[in-house]
């Protein structure tokens, strides 16, 4: 984690997981860090794999982070290969879904999903995870796309938060 902070030009604070929610539909994290050092809503939390969620609570000591596996989460995202658009939705276990993809984009299992800078929340280029499954459908307008997250979430122990 340090190589990775040393090796990035992005401002950065390292925070220590110190809890979870027990709820099995809230897919959030707590982490050490709070508004006593800098930290306020919306700020992404990554780890040296890739994306892991916003802040969406700040008190002094302590910081709650919504995963982006969580369903209330969306990240407007590209393939990283062909730079389709879309959005990435939590699904409330350990996968996401990237929403409005178009049947006839060239969207394929392996290809690379990062976050494209839009929303304001998360900066562009971020890694959030890679195609598992593309289902083309014959209602509707978009094709099926599930993204595994790039970040195991459940072994989660140590964060950044960007600043």
């Amino acid at each position: 984690m340090l190589e990775y902070k040393s090796g990035s030009d992005r401002e950065m604070i390292l925070a220590s997981v110190i809890g979870s929610d027990a709820i099995s539909w809230a897919k959030m994290i707590t982490i050490d860090k709070g508004s006593n050092d800098g930290l306020k809503k919306n700020m992404a939390v990554i780890t040296y794999e890739g994306l892991v969620g916003h802040i969406v609570q700040t008190v002094p000591h302590y910081s709650k982070v919504l995963l982006i596996t969580d369903v209330r989460s969306a990240v407007d995202a590209l393939d990283q290969d062909n730079r389709t658009r879309g959005v990435v939705i939590g699904k409330g276990s350990d996968i996401c879904e990237m929403k409005y993809i178009p049947h006839d984009a060239d969207i394929r299992i392996g290809h690379p999903v990062i976050s494209s800078g839009l929303g304001g929340v998360f900066p562009k280029g971020l890694l959030i995870g890679k195609v598992s499954k593309v289902e083309e459908t014959e209602k509707g307008l978009f094709k099926n796309v599930v993204v595994t997250p790039s970040v195991k979430i459940s072994f989660l122990e140590e964060v950044f938060v960007l600043k």
